[in-house]
């Protein structure tokens, strides 16, 4: 977006913060987009209010002269152990990621170092407040400015890959680690645990990184080569990889050993569309509802497809 970090220098949060004579003016975030540049307070409502829309929950934070920001990443009451010992929080059944946003610019892990430190220094000092967005909905009345005509650039996920590839693959698997600790834990002390390789390779999936879940999923198939679930999911992250042709042996496999799965069937109807195979799809999308009829309600968009 171009925004950078810029001290209020006419009011500055420093000096104005506590002092109840003091009258602080707080950005929009369309203004802050629009004059590329913000402080503590202007970047804390920007990124929230980027986060919120997204439906991610997000906490302010503030000591002493600075604010800062802490954002929800999945459910959990207790700090995880290992790499992410004092990066993630506690609070409300969830666990938070804190960040220092006078960093904007720099690497996200840079800033969730920082906004970790931070949260841990005043914490432990009892000087840290909080003030949770959605609770503040409830608390105070909307403000508004009048219609913008600001239009910023899109940003695509080519653009975020290209210039944070690396840091984006790594944030997905310290996703998957925060949640899914027993997961892990469950492998380190049984290696061969097929329905715990199976779930991690799920999870993994599910973040879009196809080399974490096929390292599991390849390791549950050695383990259990007849295990039409595991192959099923083999053949979605082939699906996710973009290899429609590998897909379908794995999916055709996965089928000739459980071949009263429906769900199964539903997945090699779409991996034959995907390869316009359109005859062949419309017959085993029939043989998945003739096996359970009631399917067809939770697949009709694909039913409209298959019917012209």
């Amino acid at each position: 977006m171009g925004i950078t970090y810029v001290r209020d220098p006419s009011n500055p949060y420093q000096i104005s913060d506590g002092r109840i004579d003091t009258v602080d003016y707080v950005q929009f975030p369309v203004e802050t987009l629009k004059r590329k540049s913000g402080d503590c307070k202007g970047m804390v409502v920007l990124f929230s209010s980027l986060l919120e829309s997204l439906g991610i929950r997000t906490v302010m934070l503030d000591y002493p002269g600075h604010m800062f920001l802490m954002f929800a990443v999945g459910k959990g009451n207790t700090a995880p152990k290992g790499e992410l010992a004092g990066l993630l929080f506690p609070h409300d059944g969830e666990l938070w990621a804190p960040v220092e946003l006078s960093l904007v610019g720099s690497s996200f892990l840079m800033a969730w170092e920082k906004g970790s430190s931070q949260f841990l220094e005043w914490t432990a000092k009892k000087g840290l407040g909080m003030m949770d967005i959605r609770s503040a909905w409830k608390r105070y009345k909307p403000a508004t400015l009048p219609a913008q005509l600001l239009r910023p650039a899109v940003v695509t996920l080519q653009d975020l890959e290209k210039r944070f590839g690396d840091e984006l693959t790594l944030l997905k698997r310290l996703t998957v680690q925060a949640g899914s600790p027993n997961l892990f834990e469950a492998v380190r002390n049984d290696p061969g645990n097929v329905p715990a390789l199976l779930q991690l390779g799920i999870r993994f999936g599910e973040e879009g990184d196809v080399a974490e879940a096929s390292k599991y999923l390849m390791r549950a198939t050695e383990l259990a080569p007849r295990s039409a679930e595991v192959i099923n999911n083999l053949a979605n992250v082939r699906m996710l990889a973009g290899d429609s042709a590998k897909a379908l042996e794995l999916y055709q496999q996965a089928s000739g050993l459980d071949p009263d799965d429906p769900y199964i069937l539903i997945n090699l109807t779409r991996c034959y569309l995907k390869l316009g195979q359109r005859v062949a799809a419309k017959e085993i999308f029939a043989r998945a509802t003739r096996l359970r009829p009631e399917i067809i309600d939770h697949y009709r968009g694909l039913a409209v497809e298959l019917a012209y």
